[in-house]
């Protein structure tokens, strides 16, 4: 757990993150060292004991400056002999702690949220370098709970997709721009455990090899900043080779952003599909060659294009040259605005579905 890791960094026994609801005036616990975990039930019990106690120190935290490490002598000056009272004496005794000093970490939103370090109940003392290592990570701790907050915000909302997204027959999710999954059909989840050239890897989207991964990442990340009008990346599409040098994955980047509140305002993201041949999605041309004036004869080669067959194969297949085949499937793409096969396929994958 992080917090074990940031504890140890710091030189103390145990912390918990707390995040507060100033709408509602109540503060909830995010997450607790192990010390804290062994005896959840007393540690609950004990909160509950002393929320009051707490919360306003909590209260006077929040008002302290941002990632400035505050102690408990400040955190409750009312109470000179703090180390006496009830708290602290029965948290010293079940979990051996004694002194505490707290960060705060809330932004510009309605969420506020801070951190709580405690020190051994041995030693009388806050050392300065405990203080320093918290002041080091706390920048770095906001804006990992930030956007912890704002996914789990996005799987409630976007898990009413789910149902429609399920229906379709190709592989779709919605990433962050750091590539982190937020949420993903069934397709993409089939996709993403055959571990054939596109996976999750702790959570975030990832391709085989290296130097496809780095492609993808460089993708997403371009097309997250366009959905916020920093970059010019619009709606664009990759090829990635497959481990077991099956027919490809086709993947399709579309900008996703979100205006809601703002929690979310900030949100830079990418819609991706996935394509995969060999799993024969069932693609109907007719729909989208109707919108584009596609002809019979171009109909059935955008039918073979979404089969996977390359040009050479639909020249075989339609007993034309290859230069013939070439030029049918440039023609197939201007009409339909496609800079190339793969979008193609993502435009009439889309449309299908409906």
């Amino acid at each position: 757990m992080i917090s074990d890791e940031i504890a140890r960094f710091s030189g103390v026994s145990g912390m918990t993150i707390l995040k507060y609801n100033g709408r509602q005036h109540q503060y909830q616990l995010q997450e607790s060292s192990r010390i804290y975990r062994k005896e959840t039930d007393t540690f609950s019990g004990l909160s509950a004991k002393y929320g009051a106690f707490e919360l306003r120190a909590l209260r006077r935290l929040l008002r302290q400056q941002q990632y400035i490490p505050m102690t408990d002598a400040e955190m409750w000056p009312d109470e000179p002999g703090l180390l006496e009272t009830e708290m602290f004496v029965e948290t010293s005794k079940i979990f051996g702690v004694g002194r505490r000093f707290a960060v705060n970490m809330s932004g510009a939103s309605d969420w506020n949220s801070g951190f709580v370090m405690h020190v051994d109940h041995r030693k009388t003392d806050i050392s300065p370098e405990s203080l320093r290592a918290a002041s080091l990570i706390a920048p770095h701790l906001a804006s990992a709970l930030a956007l912890e907050q704002m996914n789990n915000v996005l799987r409630k909302q976007y898990a009413v997709m789910l149902e429609l997204l399920d229906s379709m027959d190709i592989g779709v999710c919605i990433v962050s721009q750091n590539g982190d999954v937020i949420i993903e059909n069934r397709k993409a989840s089939a996709v993403f455990a055959d571990q054939d050239g596109i996976s999750k890897k702790d959570g975030k989207i990832v391709a085989y090899p290296q130097a496809s991964n780095g492609e993808l990442r460089r993708r997403i990340t371009q097309t997250a900043l366009t959905a916020i009008g920093q970059a010019s990346l619009p709606r664009n599409a990759m090829v990635i080779t497959k481990r077991s040098l099956r027919s490809p994955y086709w993947i399709e980047i579309s900008p996703f952003g979100h205006a809601g509140n703002d929690l979310e305002k900030n949100l830079r993201g990418a819609l991706i599909r996935i394509v995969d041949s060999d799993r024969k999605p069932k693609f109907k041309v007719e729909p989208f060659a109707k919108m584009v004036g596609l002809t019979s004869a171009e109909i059935e080669i955008g039918q073979l294009i979404c089969s996977g067959y390359s040009a050479s194969d639909i020249a075989d297949i339609r007993g034309v040259s290859i230069h013939t085949a070439r030029s049918q499937i440039k023609s197939i793409l201007a009409k339909s605005g496609c800079s190339n096969r793969v979008l193609f396929v993502a435009k009439v994958a889309s449309l299908s579905q409906f």
